[in-house]
């Protein structure tokens, strides 16, 4: 991390000295990001996003999403509970964010809270039918929710029959 810090370190200066930099402005939260500074990337890259005109903001709003997601990862051990707060606030801004999504669910797992694992994977799920959602609920063993993934997957498969990914699973 010594080279992402020092890039990171310049792109912050670079900002200070022309804060108008869009070039700048849209390093930043990366370069932070993979330095490892976490909240100074999703201060950056909010930043980024309100700077936009509303009509490019989808990208730059995806980006926020995985900053939210890979800062909860790395404080999960930490603060737990930010780092849910975090992956709950990506999951509503994106409710079919896979990444998010499947963190969420393991975080919530891992803690013993299986019914709500579940409740997220069915709504992301019947939302968008990503085989992702089904194995991570396969792999919670949670039979209500697993039931519920299945009834859905069906449904979504005699609308469609060519769901190829979902009929393997």
């Amino acid at each position: 991390t010594g080279e992402s810090g020092r890039s990171a370190d310049a792109l912050v200066q670079l900002s200070k000295l022309d804060p108008k930099s869009r070039r700048a402005l849209k390093m930043l939260p990366m370069s932070l990001a993979d330095a490892g500074r976490w909240e100074e990337a999703l201060a950056a890259q909010k930043k980024v996003v309100s700077s936009l005109p509303r009509s490019e903001r989808g990208p730059a709003r995806e980006i926020l999403r995985g900053i939210k997601t890979e800062s909860a990862r790395a404080l999960l051990k930490t603060k737990p509970r930010r780092a849910l707060k975090l992956l709950k606030e990506a999951i509503r801004e994106s409710p079919t964010f896979a990444p998010a999504v499947v963190l969420s669910a393991q975080t919530l797992a891992e803690r013993g809270k299986n019914k709500n694992a579940g409740k997220i994977l069915l709504e992301a799920f019947k939302r968008n039918p990503d085989v992702k959602f089904y194995e991570e609920a396969v792999k919670l063993g949670d039979e209500r929710s697993l039931e519920a993934i299945e009834s859905a997957a069906n449904k979504v498969l005699e609308e469609n029959p060519r769901q190829h990914t979902l009929r393997l699973a």
